[in-house]
């Protein structure tokens, strides 16, 4: 006869199971993490972690190109999004690596990303891109015109020897 108990948790959200990390048998400790409920909304954000010295010049509403590890930009493109949230206090780097699973060696600010899109296109279909998928991003800071950009250091070097 065995004393091991069965329970039945259900979900507060609709939504489908991610990150698994135990299966049938295994047992499990108190606090400790064993799935993720991803809900079922269609509305998607990414999370980019950025330390101090890269936070500054990062607004809200700040425009950011998205490429996406399941999907090779040189094969699906790039992809648009919107800085919709920018976090206050920087996060520990433990918090981040039991929460989302990212290694770093120093606190991060963490920015919402709202994706313009959560699908990619190629080749007149749509892919769904899959739930804790990595991307890559590039924040434009700033936009100038090339003739300006290339010859700024040459302006700069006029006006300090004056």
């Amino acid at each position: 006869e065995s004393d091991s108990q069965y329970y039945v948790i259900t979900s507060p959200v609709e939504g489908y199971v991610s990150g698994l990390t135990k299966t049938n048998g295994d047992s499990v400790s108190p606090h400790e993490k064993i799935l993720t409920i991803i809900p079922d909304t269609r509305e998607m954000v990414v999370y980019l972690f950025l330390d101090s010295s890269s936070i500054a010049d990062v607004t809200c509403g700040g425009r950011v190109t998205l490429k996406y590890d399941s999907y090779p930009f040189q094969k699906y493109g790039v992809y648009q999004g919107i800085i919709k949230d920018i976090g206050r206090y920087p996060i520990d780097p433990s918090v981040i690596e039991s929460s989302y699973g990212l290694k770093y060696s120093s606190p991060m600010y963490r920015i919402t990303i709202q994706p313009d899109s959560n699908d990619v296109v190629y080749a007149q279909h749509l892919y769904l891109i899959p739930s804790g998928s990595h991307v890559h991003a590039d924040i434009l800071l700033d936009r100038k015109m090339l003739i300006t950009w290339l010859l700024e250091p040459l302006i700069k070097f006029f006006k300090d020897n004056k």
